[in-house]
């Protein structure tokens, strides 16, 4: 009897846990911890096709305001974007955007 408790104990353990993992990291049931695991749409969608401005170049990153927020930035041309540059996000990569040159049309 003592054998089957200890199991059944166990058991209920594993599925407590097992349960707590899911709710952590599996994006339907809340994802708390799934932003932290990769690139999440979470993030990056509402992020895309944001417009800002360049406000310098710090050496291999720029550093660039969109609504007021600043971000580290990459252009995705190997062209030099001085600051006052209008951007566009065009993806995201963690904490790091890839950003492209807005050409105003008259």
């Amino acid at each position: 009897m003592e054998l089957f408790s200890g199991l059944l104990l166990t058991l209920v353990v594993l599925a407590i846990l097992a349960y707590v993992a899911r709710e952590l990291i599996v994006e339907d049931s809340g994802g708390a911890l799934k932003k932290y695991l990769g690139d999440s749409p979470a993030v990056e969608a509402p992020m895309l096709g944001k417009r800002g401005i360049v406000e310098n170049d710090t050496g291999e990153l720029l550093r660039v305001r969109i609504e007021g927020e600043r971000w580290s930035a990459n252009s995705i041309v190997d062209t030099v974007l001085p600051a006052g540059t209008p951007v566009r996000v065009t993806a995201v990569n963690g904490l790091v955007l890839d950003v492209e040159q807005v050409v105003e049309e008259d």
